[in-house]
């Protein structure tokens, strides 16, 4: 009787684990493909530049999104940029980047 309810159980838990569906498109996934083209702008500007750091969305008065993308390095001596970055369409636009230090 045990073999029977642990067969049932692991027959239970492979159908739910078989269950599988994409998880719908966020607002998320579009800032990744956006943030990849403003890294990509920063390396275009400064193909010397090190690591990204960090990448964050700053608050903008424009409809476009500003993103501050610091590089690594001595605090004193690291890239810190702000992108911004406009969206036609599905394609992306550098509209301004910004070295703040």
């Amino acid at each position: 009787m045990k073999h029977t309810l642990i067969a049932l159980s692991l027959a239970g838990l492979a159908l739910t684990s078989c269950h599988h569906s994409e998880p719908a498109p966020t607002v998320l996934q579009d800032y990744s493909a956006m943030e990849q083209f403003a890294i990509g702008a920063v390396y275009d500007a400064r193909p010397t530049r090190a690591l990204v750091d960090k990448v964050e969305i700053v608050p903008s008065e424009s409809a476009n999104t500003v993103f501050r993308i610091e590089m690594t390095g001595a605090p004193s001596a690291r890239g810190i940029f702000n992108v911004e970055v406009a969206e036609n369409v599905g394609t992306f636009e550098l509209v301004q980047l910004d070295t703040l230090q």
